[in-house]
C-alpha cells in the first residue's frame, strides 16, 4: 500500500484502484465513539481511499491485537484511547517529545511512531485563555492518562500552580510529581465534596479541567459540584471538560451558570482528531468537515473524548 502523505487522492485512468488505508480507534469502550464519522468524514472530502473503524479491546488483549492490526498491510494509523494510553507505549519504536512527556499515546503513525495529539488539542484550546506568564492556579480532576496529557499542555502556560484532584492519592502524587518535572509546581488533594468545594473557592483559580468520566449530575452528587460551583465563583475562570456529549455537558453546564468560559470536550476531539489526521496523510485536515461530522450525531450518551 502506498503511503498516504504526499499520495494523490485521485488514481490514474486505466489503473488498478489503490489499497483502501485503514485507520483504528482502540479501545473500551468504542462503540460510541464518534472520531469514526469524524474521519470517515475527512477522508471522503479529500477524496482518499481509506476508513476509520473502532475495535474494542479490553487491557488483556490489548497490546496483542494491536500488534495483529499493525502488522497488516493496509495498517495507515490508529488511535487509542482509554484504558490503553499507556500501555500504547510499548508499541512504539520512537514517541514525540509530548507523548514521552506525558508517558501516553493516543496516535500511531506507520513506522510506530507515538504521538500524543491530546497535549496539542488541550493547549491549542487553552493558550487563547491563558496568556504566558499571566500566573494562576488550575485545578485538575482526574489523573489518568489523559490527565497527564492535559498537564503536560499546562506546563508552558504560565502558571503558578497545579493541583491535582483525585480519588486516588498514589495516581494523583505520580502526575503531580510529573508536572514538576516539567517545572509547573504541583500539589495534590483528595476528590471529595470538601476539598473540590474548597479549590473551587481558592483565589487565583483560573482554569478548571475535568480529565474524569464523570458526566452526569448525579454522578458529580456525592461531590457536590453544582453547589459548589455555584457559591465559589466570583470571577469567570475557564472550564474544560474532557468528556463529550451532543449537549454541554453537567460540569460545562455548572461551570456556564457560575460564569465561567467554558470549551466543551467535542472541540478537544476535533483538535486532536484534526492533528491525527495530519500527522497520518501529510494534509491540512478538513476541520469544518470534521466538526459537522461531530456535531450532527444525534446519539445524546455522553463519552470521554477519543
Amino acid at each position: 500500500m502506498s503511503e498516504l502523505k504526499g499520495a494523490k487522492a485521485e488514481t490514474p485512468p486505466g489503473s488498478p484502484p489503490s489499497p483502501v488505508a485503514r485507520f483504528y480507534l482502540l479501545g473500551r469502550p468504542v462503540t460510541a465513539s464518534l472520531s469514526p464519522a469524524m474521519h470517515n468524514a475527512a477522508f471522503r472530502a479529500l477524496g482518499l481511499r481509506a476508513r476509520y473503524d473502532p475495535v474494542d479491546v479490553g487491557p488483556e488483549d490489548f497490546e496483542r491485537v494491536a500488534r495483529e492490526f499493525i502488522s497488516r498491510d493496509d495498517f495507515a494509523g490508529a488511535n487509542v484511547t482509554i484504558p490503553h494510553k499507556r500501555a500504547a507505549m510499548n508499541l512504539c519504536a520512537t514517541v514525540s517529545p509530548e507523548a514521552a512527556a506525558a508517558k501516553a499515546v493516543n496516535t500511531l503513525v506507520r513506522g510506530l511512531i507515538g504521538h500524543n495529539t491530546d497535549v496539542t488539542a488541550v493547549r491549542a484550546l487553552l493558550s487563547p485563555h491563558r496568556p504566558a506568564g499571566k500566573g494562576g492556579t488550575a485545578l485538575l480532576i482526574g489523573a489518568g492518562g489523559v490527565a497527564a496529557a492535559v498537564a503536560v499542555a499546562l506546563s508552558g502556560m504560565g502558571l503558578e500552580r497545579l493541583v491535582v484532584a483525585n480519588r486516588s492519592e498514589p495516581s494523583a502524587a505520580s502526575l503531580a510529581e510529573m508536572s514538576r518535572g516539567l517545572g509547573l509546581p504541583a500539589e495534590t488533594t483528595r476528590l471529595d465534596r470538601r476539598t473540590l468545594g474548597a479549590w473551587l473557592a481558592a483565589p487565583g483559580l483560573v482554569a478548571v479541567i475535568n480529565a474524569t468520566p464523570l458526566k452526569e449530575p448525579d454522578e458529580w452528587e456525592p461531590l457536590g459540584l453544582g453547589e459548589a460551583w455555584a457559591s465559589a465563583f466570583g470571577s469567570p475562570a475557564v472550564a474544560l471538560d474532557l468528556a463529550y456529549r451532543t449537549k454541554p455537558t453537567f460540569f460545562l453546564e455548572v461551570a456556564a451558570r457560575a460564569g465561567s468560559r467554558t470549551i466543551d470536550g467535542r472541540e478537544v476531539l476535533i483538535a486532536q482528531g484534526a492533528a491525527a489526521f495530519e500527522l497520518w496523510t501529510g494534509r491540512k485536515a478538513p476541520i469544518e468537515v470534521m466538526r459537522e461530522a461531530v456535531y450532527r450525531q444525534a446519539d445524546p450518551a455522553p463519552r470521554s473524548a477519543g
